[in-house]
């Protein structure tokens, strides 16, 4: 029996698959947890990598800039840089690709999982989101001045 028949004939508990403790509900397909951390580890860590190497090294470049056509032209390289990978996506990848990665699962998860820590990262991330930027950036920032400045 497919999946909508099931939910007709034993309700809507059967066809999704319920996790008893917390109440969840949740389609009995989507990524697996190997999955997931294939994506993590193939997609989205070599991803930052590259980003933390330009923030450093455009850094760098950006800060000894001998005049304002330079400093204009090693942003617009590293923005280049960055923006790569998306231009690269949107040129050569065909769209019936495009099409069947569109309908993926997201990798995030339903907002009852996690506990209680990931509840209350959640509802302080939001609510001081501000104030994290704006510390992040004074941590990432200040040490890369002084160490391209000094």
């Amino acid at each position: 029996m497919d999946g909508v028949a099931r939910s007709m004939e034993g309700g809507l508990g059967e066809a999704m698959g319920t996790d008893d403790v917390r109440g969840v509900c949740r389609p009995q397909s989507g990524i697996t947890p190997c999955a997931r951390a294939s994506f993590y580890a193939f997609l989205l860590l070599p991803w930052a990598a590259v980003t933390v190497g330009v923030l450093f090294a455009g850094s760098g470049s950006v800060l000894r800039s001998g005049n304002r056509f330079d400093l204009v032209l090693n942003c617009v390289a590293a923005i280049f840089v960055l923006e790569l990978g998306e231009v690269t996506y949107a040129l050569l990848l065909p769209r019936t690709i495009k099409n069947s990665t569109a309908g993926l699962p997201p990798l995030n998860r339903v907002g009852s999982e996690g506990g209680a820590v990931a509840s209350a990262l959640r509802k302080y991330g939001t609510l001081f989101f501000f104030w994290i930027v704006i510390a992040a950036t004074a941590v990432v920032d200040v040490p890369l001045y002084y160490f391209w400045c000094d």
